[in-house]
C-alpha cells in the first residue's frame, strides 16, 4: 500500500503513544507526536475521544492508521509443531492449541496468525510463533478509526512493531545477532533476531531490573551469540539497562526510533517526547510497516 502519511499508534498497558509519519518510507518525517493515559483497550469511546483530540490539535492529515496492541492483551507464544506442516496445517493446529490455552474461547472468536521459526534440517519438530487476538477487540479499534475517517491498515503487537523498527533502520540488526527486549510493568518480551530474521521469542512476568536481567540471560544463553540487546518500553530505565548488561555481559542500547527519521520544524511537544524514545518505538515501528 502506498500512502502519503500513516498514523502509528501503540496501546501499551495504561498508555497510548501516537505518531504521524509522512511518506515515502525511504525518507519518513515525523509530523505529529503525542501520548495519553488509557485503561488498556477496554474503553473504545475514551480511545476515540483522545485520538480525535490528538488529530485536531496536531492537524493530522493521515487517513490510514497502523495500531499495535500490548502483547499482554493477546495470545503470543511459541508452540511445537511438525516441521513438515503446511501453513494451513499449522493454522489448524494453532486453532486447537487456542482452545486448550483459552478455555471457553472458540477459535472463531480470534484472529490467528502463525510464524514458523527457523529449525535445523532433518529435525522432526519446529517451534511456531502463534499470535491471536479477539475479533471484538480489533472490531472496536476499526470502528473507532472509521468514525474519525481513518482506514485501519495494520494491527500488530507492540513487540513486533518495535521489531519492525529494529529491522528498518534503527540499528544494525540485519548484519548481526541482536536481542530485542520489551519492558512493561506486567510483562517482558524477549526475541532474538539473527541478521534480521526472528529465531526465538519468549515472554516472562514483569519484575525488578535484576529479575529481568536473569530472565534475559537465560533466554539468550541457549541461542546464537548475541552482540547487542536493544530495549524499549515504559519500564526502560538506566537501572534496568545496567542490570541486564551485568547479567548477560552484552551491551545494552535504548531503541531510539528518532535517529533515522526527520522531525518536522516546529513540531509541537517534540522536545518533550523525543527525550523518551523508548516509549515510541512500537508506534513508529508499526507506522513503518509497508502493508
Amino acid at each position: 500500500m502506498t500512502v502519503d502519511a500513516m498514523l502509528g499508534i501503540s496501546i501499551i498497558e495504561d498508555e497510548v503513544q501516537a505518531v504521524e509519519l509522512s511518506r515515502p518510507l525511504a525518507t519518513p518525517t515525523l509530523t505529529a507526536i503525542g501520548q495519553w493515559r488509557q485503561e488498556g483497550n477496554a474503553n473504545p469511546e475514551m480511545f476515540r475521544e483522545h485520538l480525535a483530540a490528538f488529530m485536531d490539535a496536531n492537524n493530522v492529515r493521515a487517513r490510514h492508521a497502523a495500531i499495535c496492541i500490548d502483547t499482554g492483551h493477546m495470545l503470543v507464544q511459541t508452540v511445537p509443531a511438525l516441521a513438515t506442516s503446511s501453513r494451513e496445517e499449522l493454522l489448524e493446529h494453532m486453532r486447537w492449541e487456542v482452545t486448550q490455552l483459552l478455555p471457553g474461547c472458540s477459535p472463531g472468536d480470534l484472529i490467528i496468525d502463525v510464524h514458523p521459526l527457523p529449525h535445523s534440517n532433518g529435525r522432526e519438530w519446529q517451534e511456531v510463533l502463534c499470535v491471536a487476538v479477539r475479533r471484538t477487540e480489533v472490531r472496536a479499534i476499526r470502528e473507532s478509526c472509521a468514525e474519525l475517517g481513518l482506514s485501519l491498515s495494520v494491527v500488530d503487537t507492540d513487540h513486533f512493531g518495535a521489531e519492525t523498527l529494529l529491522t528498518t533502520g534503527a540499528g544494525d540488526s540485519t548484519n548481526r545477532c541482536i536481542a530485542l527486549l520489551g519492558v512493561k510493568r506486567q510483562r517482558i518480551d524477549v526475541s532474538i533476531l539473527d541478521h534480521g530474521r526472528l529465531v526465538s521469542y519468549r515472554a516472562h512476568p514483569g519484575g525488578s531490573p535484576e529479575e529481568t536481567g536473569r530472565a534475559v540471560a537465560a533466554d539468550i544463553s541457549a541461542a546464537l551469540p548475541v552482540h547487542e540487546i536493544a530495549v524499549y518500553g515504559p519500564k526502560c530505565t538506566p537501572e534496568l539497562e545496567a542490570a541486564v548488561s551485568r547479567a548477560t555481559g552484552v551491551p545494552v542500547v535504548v531503541l531510539n526510533p528518532f535517529v533515522t527519521i526527520a522531525v518536522a520544524p516546529g513540531l509541537k511537544l517534540a522536545d518533550h517526547f523525543l527525550g523518551k524514545p523508548h516509549r515510541f518505538a512500537a508506534a513508529v515501528g508499526v507506522a513503518l510497516r509497508e502493508e
